[in-house]
């Protein structure tokens, strides 16, 4: 008999902090987030099952959600998912936040009609701006996040 595991028992989130030297250095350079193995287990399909994310400030401002049906293809592929271990990865690019403390939480449902996993607060975690981008400017950077956009300077004649 095949059992579906609650897929936010094995989702992982990773946060890349790839060339950015300073962005949490308790993070190292992935961390990877697991939730506590739930107990229950599932035979049926469930329809409609969708894996999010919810990234707020330490002051509970919310940063972003994502949900790993967020594309139209996954959506389409992923309607119904069978009995079976699933496992849905995300990955948080590498000086897209400011400095400051963030807080992740994560759950499986499905929309409107059953919560499958929660935990708010699966990770809480410290961004130090050392290396971050625009650090040469003495100003604070206002905002919650601190993109590093692909700028393009044209001389104009």
């Amino acid at each position: 008999m095949q059992q579906l595991q609650r897929v936010a028992a094995a989702g992982q989130v990773v946060l890349d902090t790839g060339q950015h030297q300073g962005a949490a250095q308790s993070l190292g350079n992935a961390q990877q987030l697991r939730a506590a193995q739930p107990k229950q287990t599932q035979d049926a399909p469930i329809q409609g099952l969708r894996v999010g994310v919810y990234l707020l400030s330490i002051r509970g401002d919310l940063v972003f959600t994502s949900f790993d049906t967020d594309s139209a293809e996954q959506f389409n592929q992923f309607a119904t998912r069978q009995a079976g271990r699933y496992v849905s990865r995300c990955q948080i690019p590498a000086d897209f936040f400011n400095e400051g403390q963030y807080v992740l939480g994560i759950n499986a449902s499905s929309y409107r009609i059953k919560r499958y996993f929660q935990d708010e607060h699966a990770l809480t975690f410290s961004i130090d701006s050392m290396g971050a981008p625009g650090k040469q400017w003495t100003e604070v950077r206002l905002g919650t996040i601190r993109p590093r956009l692909n700028w393009k300077i044209e001389e104009q004649a």
